[in-house]
């Protein structure tokens, strides 16, 4: 599931300016990209994924920026909701590690949709801890799932009754 604009355009070829005056929607798309293991991690305000070379061996690790997860149960249905914080960290095989979307993610301090001053210094905060464990070599940047194979016989999961209700990660915090 993918958000896009009602002009077809995703929140990153937005800018800041325009995205007041544009509606949003979540549509099914097909993902076109690498193979990717994300990991979310119970109140920890980041992810970490796996990316994975077409022959399937390790190219990189990313990290993603987020609130911490809000798991949910609703008729059945288990969920999970987070909400980007546009700040990504790259980390390459060998450790070495470089800032992604870091204009962006400026560009979006103070703004009523996004972060104050002070809850993007605790953003920051997480990717400068993510940074020290990438560096020293500690999980999950020590090795683990780098060779990681889905096994062939998975079926494709199916995207579960109640996906589109309304996320309640973040939802009270904008209105108040």
């Amino acid at each position: 599931m993918r958000s896009k604009a009602s002009d077809g355009r995703s929140g990153h070829q937005i800018s800041l300016a325009e995205r007041d005056s544009l509606s949003f929607e979540v549509v099914q798309d097909i993902w076109r990209g690498p193979g990717i293991v994300m990991m979310l991690q119970a109140q920890t305000a980041s992810s970490t994924w796996w990316f994975y070379q077409p022959d399937g061996s390790f190219s990189h690790w990313y990290i993603n920026l987020q609130t911490p997860p809000a798991w949910w149960a609703e008729g059945g249905t288990v969920g999970v909701d987070i909400e980007d914080h546009c700040l990504d960290v790259v980390v390459a095989p060998d450790r070495s590690w470089q800032l992604k979307d870091d204009e962006e993610f400026h560009e979006r301090i103070g703004h009523r949709l996004y972060w104050n001053s002070d809850q993007a210094q605790e953003i920051r905060a997480e990717a400068d801890r993510m940074i020290r464990l990438a560096q020293t070599g500690e999980f999950p940047f020590d090795g683990s799932w780098c060779s990681f194979s889905p096994d062939p016989s998975w079926p494709v999961p199916k995207i579960p009754t109640g996906w589109d209700r309304p996320p309640i990660a973040y939802t009270a915090a904008r209105a108040g």
